[in-house]
């Protein structure tokens, strides 16, 4: 979800309004021909796991299902270009659209919510609209949220952290509970856009599901107030 994940040559750009059209198409389609199902692990957190529909498949899609339920939002995209004249604020890029970004919530959380300047622990799977994965971290890891892609940065201030405990039966490692799980399904215009990544073609909207386990505050400017207060 780092918009520098890989060193790729971008392609041509496409008008931002038509690429959101047809990105919306297939996103809808995709909740249409795809169900959930939600297991456990040991400690309770949820497990989302999405398939596609087979041919005469019973299964109710998540368009259609309404134990979790899928909201959306709509957002601008917030991505901002850096040039010698503006390197530390930069400049807003121009992108007319209005985007309609669904996820769904299947826990909140229970802890602190992160800003877009913040840092977050935390773990995730993207995957493309064929069910391939295009980003993988199991384990949890740091990201910042002003590095990441607009649409993961806008959707997970959302969601919330939980607990972190000692885990009694295998000393050294930590046990993690209460925290924000959620499914996000994000249009290439909020994404990488132009830009491909291995199993993730240029113009791909895309599938994360996440768990967001803590969130670190930020004093970018160093005067000792967090990022998120200024």
């Amino acid at each position: 979800c780092k918009k520098d994940d890989d060193s790729v040559t971008a392609e041509p750009p496409r008008d931002r309004t038509v690429q959101y059209g047809a990105d919306l198409v297939t996103i809808e389609n995709y909740l249409k021909s795809h169900y959930l199902t939600v297991t456990t692990d040991t400690h309770g957190n949820p497990i989302p796991i999405i398939n596609a529909i087979a041919s005469g498949g019973t299964q109710t899609s998540i368009w259609d299902q309404t134990e979790y339920p899928l909201s959306f939002e709509m957002l601008k995209n917030d991505t901002r270009s850096y040039t010698n004249a503006n390197p530390y604020i930069g400049d807003l890029i121009d992108d007319p659209v209005e985007y309609k970004v669904y996820y769904i919530k299947l826990r909140e959380g229970t802890g602190n919510r992160p800003s877009e300047v913040d840092s977050t622990h935390i773990a995730y799977r993207g995957t493309n609209m064929t069910d391939i994965d295009f980003d993988y971290q199991p384990n949890p890891i740091w990201l910042r949220q002003d590095e990441v892609i607009s649409g993961w940065r806008q959707i997970m201030k959302k969601f919330k952290t939980g607990s972190a405990v000692d885990d009694p039966s295998n000393p050294g490692n930590v046990i993690f509970s209460d925290h924000g799980v959620g499914i996000m399904f994000i249009p290439s215009g909020l994404g990488y856009y132009d830009s491909p990544r291995t199993n993730l073609p240029a113009y791909s909207p895309m599938v994360f599901t996440f768990n967001l386990i803590s969130v670190r505050y930020l004093d970018t400017d160093g005067d000792g107030i967090p990022s998120y207060l200024e």
